[in-house]
């Protein structure tokens, strides 16, 4: 820059104050919302960091803001359908979409001119424009898109209420595909209730069975770890607690809960002394009590005095899999193996 060049408004002064105050004053704590401004004096895409509250907590579940300011918005008419209308950086755009969960995203326009603000997610910006390009690409090369924001996106009290439930109901679906999904790629989620013991303990007596059968043992120990030992001595708890530390392998912990379940043996159904009399074989082999050998062998003497069916059930797929561990010579599980299936 030469000294008859005049200096580059930085973005701080380029971006209205009043855009920022506006949008802030929107997500606040009484909504729902706790902002942070980012630093203006250095771009990184985002000028709003927003975190979900739910019941007056926060809920560690961040989403990004972009927001742009204009004296007086373009408007255009798409199909029938209104729209406000604004050049934005495609890589800025990309930056958005890159935060994960990729759908909650926000971007904000601020009308200098009318003080109205607009939004919408980054993520139904991305699919309109895919829509208008005819999913051609070519658009991401370029350095700016034009995007449209439906003026009936306008950014009130009740809108920011929508938000807020959009946002929660992102934020849940994305913990639990990570909680179904999660330890195919070794990644868990705990999750701390936010619910009184009494309440975490009804849940799992309910619940507890069925979220076992569902294998959702990291569901299951994250709830769990929330009571005490006085709370978890429960005669259900102590039974779901044997069995699911018995799944993840966890042998001090199931070892413990083993002992306490035999204290509470008359308090439990036939089908629960099954249930706990396969699981403590697993849990014994965990231990390096019994070969796999021993251990088939096990399990084929105890199918034979089981009368639940689903218990069989989980005896058969037990004795299925120490069979396909069992390869022949070339590799491959014998023709026998595939006769039982």
């Amino acid at each position: 820059m030469a000294f008859n060049d005049k200096p580059k408004i930085d973005r701080a002064s380029e971006m209205s104050e009043d855009s920022v105050n506006a949008t802030k004053s929107l997500f606040n704590q009484k909504k729902g919302f706790l902002s942070r401004v980012i630093d203006g004096s250095v771009d990184f895409g985002v000028d709003i960091h927003a975190e979900l509250s739910i019941n007056n907590n926060p809920s560690a579940n961040y989403f990004p803001i972009q927001i742009k300011s204009k004296y007086k918005l373009k408007d255009v008419t798409i199909k029938g359908e209104k729209f406000k209308s604004i050049q934005f950086n495609t890589s800025r755009l990309n930056y958005l979409l890159s935060h994960k969960p990729s759908a909650c995203g926000l971007i904000v326009l601020y009308d200098d001119e009318t003080e109205e603000i607009f939004y919408d997610f980054s993520l139904d910006i991305y699919s309109r424009i895919r829509f208008e390009k005819n999913n051609s690409d070519l658009w991401k090369e370029q350095e700016t898109v034009s995007i449209h924001i439906p003026t009936c996106n306008k950014l009130t009290t009740s809108e920011v209420k929508k938000i807020h439930t959009r946002l929660n109901n992102i934020f849940n679906a994305h913990g639990q595909v990570l909680r179904d999904h999660g330890e195919i790629y070794g990644l868990t989620s705990i999750e701390v209730s936010k619910t009184s013991s009494d309440k975490t303990i009804d849940f799992l007596t309910e619940h507890g069975g069925k979220l076992f059968d569902e294998q959702k043992f990291i569901e299951i120990l994250s709830l769990l770890e929330n009571l005490n030992r006085k709370e978890s001595q429960n005669s259900f708890l102590v039974y779901l607690s044997a069995l699911t530390y018995t799944e993840i392998g966890d042998v001090i912990e199931s070892d413990y809960y083993f002992k306490l379940s035999n204290k509470n043996l008359d308090n439990y159904s036939l089908k629960q002394k099954e249930n706990l009399k396969l699981q403590k074989i697993k849990h014994e082999y965990n231990k390096g009590l019994y070969s796999r050998d021993e251990l088939r062998k096990m399990f084929t003497d105890l199918r034979k005095d089981v009368t639940d069916n689903e218990t069989i059930i989980s005896i058969d797929i037990s004795l299925m899999s120490i069979q396909l561990s069992t390869l022949t010579d070339d590799g491959f599980p014998d023709s026998k193996f595939y006769r039982s299936i």
